[in-house]
């Protein structure tokens, strides 16, 4: 059996096209476990009608605390072999389940899952008749965490688990950006994961969602999240997952400190998110290049001075002969 779990609050508007994806599935052996985070709305009246109309729906309903605690609650509760986390204002294709059963059983996998569609509104799922499948470790996994289309690599929803493989699995709660928090830990060990190449989850972009809110300092949870990866990463000494996950951190610690400076207007934040990231990455020896540097700062009016900071960023790759050679290539 499958235990869905789904996380529910202020989404009456929404819910319905997602519980009705469910019991469209052509795959019928599931549960799906609703928990009602404390929704202001009808939405947890909408769980109690299909909970009381269809048996493979259950209900719980808790007192607000988030996405992470609503998570940890419906996790608690499941009864199948197999696991996955559903959004309330997304959906599924009918086929989802059937598909991704058969790829993990098939491939002897712990976990497969599909391409995800981002909507603005209901759209008709595509026919899906056989899609291709490709094997691959969790660790390759997160090596293309930053290729085009490598955030469905992040996220909690959309993949079916063996459930004992989320064994001692907690959201953070009270934390956003809880995903880049927990999906890294339940990837690197897998030796064996499968992706089905198909569009299988409906990921809508609701303009109130969290992450389309209007910025705030909680933002910053992100930058934990990936200082937590770093040291994972580190304390196994995989050197090709901490380079790329310092380039990312930088990347998304400048994003940050865009919107502290042009939304929050609040300079003296800026600062100490500048000086958070320098003392990371200098207490473990971690290299911020110099255009990185500039762009942390913000210091980057002056085309000729990040024109030279890429110069010595450069330099210091590849040596100066190297540097010499590869200008003399541009030419």
């Amino acid at each position: 059996m499958i235990s869905i779990v789904v996380p529910v609050y202020r989404v009456e508007d929404y819910i319905v096209r997602c519980l009705d994806s469910l019991m469209a599935q052509t795959y019928a052996d599931f549960e799906a476990i609703l928990v009602d985070d404390g929704s202001p709305d009808r939405s947890g009246e909408i769980c109690d009608a299909y909970a009381a109309q269809d048996g493979r729906f259950r209900v719980i309903h808790r007192e607000n605390g988030g996405l992470s605690a609503a998570r940890n609650t419906g996790l608690a509760a499941v009864r199948g072999e197999f696991v996955l986390f559903l959004d309330s204002d997304d959906w599924l294709h009918p086929r989802t389940l059937e598909l991704l059963l058969s790829a993990v059983t098939e491939q002897n996998a712990d976990m497969a899952m599909g391409n995800f569609q981002t909507v603005g509104a209901w759209c008709e799922p595509l026919t899906v008749v056989a899609p291709s499948v490709l094997a691959m470790s969790g660790r390759d996994a997160l090596l293309r965490l930053y290729e085009q289309g490598g955030a469905r690599f992040v996220v909690a929803w959309g993949k079916l688990w063996r459930r004992k493989r989320l064994a001692g699995l907690h959201f953070p709660e009270g934390r956003i950006h809880e995903d880049e928090a927990t999906t890294y830990r339940l990837l690197y060990p897998l030796e064996r994961m499968a992706l089905v190449e198909a569009p299988l989850y409906f990921y809508y972009q609701n303009l109130d969602s969290i992450t389309r809110a209007a910025y705030s300092v909680k933002r910053l949870d992100g930058l934990t999240a990936l200082e937590e990866q770093i040291d994972f990463y580190r304390a196994r000494s995989d050197e090709a997952l901490v380079k790329q996950t310092v380039r990312g951190y930088l990347q998304k610690a400048t994003e940050n400190l865009d919107s502290i400076r042009v939304i929050l207007r609040d300079a003296a934040l800026a600062e100490q998110v500048v000086e958070r990231v320098e003392t990371f990455c200098r207490e473990r020896g971690l290299r911020i290049s110099c255009s990185e540097r500039l762009l942390l700062t913000g210091d980057t009016a002056s085309k000729w001075k990040l024109r030279t900071a890429k110069i010595r960023d450069l330099v210091y790759e590849r040596g100066f002969w190297g540097c010499i050679v590869y200008y003399w290539k541009k030419i």
